[in-house]
């Protein structure tokens, strides 16, 4: 509950009996914004206004058009506006089903950018302030009047201003709803100040077939760039933006080929049919009540939900045609990706990742197209068979007719010694060492490291390891989101941070890259089986069980010590007392030829010894017999003498007896 202000919303749907209404906080009503998830799948949850919208021009029809319609386009980039539906009483009467909606202003671009609402600016269709300024659109408009956009200095002029990939999306989602009310109104362009204007998708009650069932033949790619347009939702001043970038070469392309992108996956036949059958199962418990508060025919609403089904079934072949029509293209062929195994790999078509085994989709001949072989990590594309034998893992193709393309993926045979070995992310509240991630060496080299990527998102977004680090043989580096917090517990002298992101206790992504921006390990973790859950704030951490074993692969992973290994090998310790955490333990390698390495942790002043026994049980050498300070200690030592077998390295630290296996090849 809160007290806010009300006002009536909407232009023609005023005339409804039942009226959209907005609804906005203000300091002197009580409080400025409202803090509550209206929407319980977006990403924030506080608003300065909302719409209880009637449906638009869509009322008593499907009644959700808007809705289905924009939400289509979700994961597109495009800002669009959540929906939920809702019912409402008002004095406690029923008033009906409404379409609970963002309302579009400085605050909703604000919340979906992240970019503070007084640097933003919006205009409308002609430039006209709607917030913040607008001269930098008048600018833009008066160059494209002065202006042809066939050079490519021109088009790089006004690629500068205007977001291209935004705004093709969103040219092509409107073409494709043949929305009505387009494009002169239901318009909005906004920009962070200083960057690039986007376009908002909002108020596509007018598409879809609603106000023509057979609107799916409709043109509207020729209606939208018709530079002699007199109608009231088109006009050269409205498409002028529009048209101009239709002259340069580089633009039509891309438009095209992002259309065929659209058309070959979210556009859909069956898509989009699932899509209006999820979206209306939402209110398709409250349409009847709806329909009789408002008097209105009930079999409205299935009669234009099928409208929309019809039209998601017809519109793809006439628009495919209409620009065949337009651009006057010889034709459109089928294009079949496959891959030799998808585990090794997939394909990449133009903004298209096909991850199945095989697929097909309709791309335009003089159009050329991109197409990319990845590899998936631990494996290289080798060549393409059937519709070329290229070594190259991209080809630009300008395709004539059907090509099938197949991509053989094969086993990555790069040596890479540095392996992602162990990680902490979610420590104990005994144990609060904050996030970490464990490198280590397991080549025979020494390692240049500087200026490595460790991230778990892009690698722009990464932690670059600083210069002059380098990494020998059999050694660990430590990378932690807080060095100061890691150091309360542990005294380690490979440690470096402050990293700057954190790992997530509902699974992440570790990514580690070399200098030349190359993908060297990865290590994709979730905190429940099959990976070991006790990593997940028990004080235990993620231990790789051997560095010569795959890990990627969860089996190859284990929570093996109580509070970790940093600094040490992943091993087991098998001790004659329970109590275990008072040290952490490390001999290495194991089996061994010459050199032993022992490494240990004492947590106080203590008496230590260290004993290699044969099996068993008498003394082969004594390594170390001496009273030792807290902290981290290594020996190393050359036992090359010895007999092939196996030993017990006996460690006595105080008053507790360790001891471990070790084996002499």
């Amino acid at each position: 509950m809160f007290d806010g202000g009300i006002k009536i919303h909407g232009g023609s749907s005023r005339n409804f009996q039942q009226k959209s209404f907005q609804l906005f906080a203000r300091n002197q009503y009580g409080t400025e914004e409202i803090n509550y998830p209206l929407f319980p799948n977006s990403p924030y949850n506080k608003y300065q206004a909302f719409l209880l919208r009637n449906a638009g021009s869509d009322f008593h029809r499907a009644h959700s058009r808007d809705a289905i319609l924009t939400s289509l386009m979700d994961g597109s980039g495009l800002e669009t506006q959540s929906y939920r539906p809702i019912v409402v009483y008002i004095n406690g009467e029923y008033w009906g089903l409404y379409n609970l909606r963002e309302k579009i202003n400085e605050h909703f671009l604000s919340s979906k950018s992240g970019v503070e609402s007084n640097q933003i600016d919006i205009v409308d269709p002609i430039g006209r302030i709607i917030h913040g300024g607008n001269n930098d659109f008048v600018e833009l408009k008066q160059f494209l009047i002065d202006s042809t956009l066939v050079s490519e200095a021109n088009y790089a002029i006004v690629s500068e201003k205007i977001d291209i990939d935004n705004y093709i999306i969103y040219l092509l989602s409107e073409i494709y709803f043949d929305n009505r009310d387009w494009p002169y109104i239901n318009i909005r362009h906004w920009r962070p100040k200083d960057g690039k204007w986007r376009a908002i998708l909002f108020d596509t009650d007018n598409g879809f077939g609603r106000s023509n069932p057979n609107a799916y033949d409709k043109n509207t790619l020729a209606y939208a760039l018709d530079p002699s347009s007199m109608s009231y939702t088109n006009n050269p001043n409205s498409n002028r933006l529009f048209r101009r970038l239709m002259d340069n070469e580089i633009f039509k392309n891309k438009f095209i080929n992002q259309f065929a992108d659209e058309l070959n996956s979210r556009f859909l036949t069956d898509h989009v049919i699932d899509h209006i059958d999820s979206m209306s199962q939402l209110v398709s418990t409250e349409i009847i009540d709806q329909y009789i508060r408002w008097n209105a025919n009930p079999n409205n609403y299935n009669s234009h939900i099928n409208i929309m089904k019809e039209f998601a079934t017809k519109r793809p072949a006439f628009v495919k045609n209409h620009i065949v029509e337009y651009f006057e293209l010889p034709a459109f062929h089928q294009v079949e990706l496959t891959v030799s195994n998808q585990e090794h790999g997939y394909i990449k078509i133009n903004s298209l990742e096909i991850r199945d085994s095989s697929w097909t989709g309709d791309y335009f001949q003089d159009v050329p197209i991109t197409v990319t072989a990845k590899p998936k990590f631990g494996y290289t594309f080798s060549h393409w068979e059937n519709g070329s034998i290229s070594t190259d893992a991209t080809l630009v193709l300008n395709i004539q007719d059907t090509i099938i393309l197949n991509a053989i993926f094969e086993a990555d045979q790069v040596d890479r010694p540095i392996i992602i070995n162990e990680i902490n992310y979610k420590s104990s509240e005994e144990l609060d060492t904050g996030d970490w991630i464990e490198l280590f060496n397991s080549g025979e080299t020494t390692i240049d490291l500087s200026n490595w990527i460790i991230t778990d998102k892009t690698i722009d977004e990464g932690f670059s390891i600083p210069e002059n680090t380098s990494l020998e043989s059999g050694e660990f580096l430590i990378l932690a989101r807080d060095i100061d917090d890691f150091n309360q517990y542990y005294n380690l002298e490979n440690v470096i941070g402050n990293l700057n992101f954190g790992l997530s206790s509902n699974g992440d992504e570790v990514k580690l890259y070399d200098r030349d921006s190359m993908l060297y390990d990865r290590v994709a973790y979730l905190p429940t089986d099959p990976w070991p859950s006790l990593a997940n704030g028990t004080g235990r951490t993620l231990e790789l069980i051997s560095p010569e074993l795959d890990n990627s692969l969860p089996i190859n992973w284990e929570s093996i010590n109580i509070s970790g290994s940093p600094g040490l090998i992943n091993e087991e310790i098998i001790s004659s007392v329970e109590n275990i955490n008072s040290s952490s333990i490390a001999i290495y390698p194991n089996p061994f030829n010459d050199i032993i390495k022992i490494e240990f942790i004492v947590k106080q002043r203590e008496h230590v010894k260290l004993s290699l026994l044969d099996m068993r049980g008498n003394l082969v050498v004594e390594i170390e017999d001496d009273i030792l300070v807290s902290g981290l200690h290594k020996y190393s030592r050359n036992l090359g003498h010895l007999n092939t077998g196996k030993y017990f390295l006996r460690i006595d630290i105080g008053n507790d007896i360790y001891t471990r296996k070790w084996v002499k090849k």
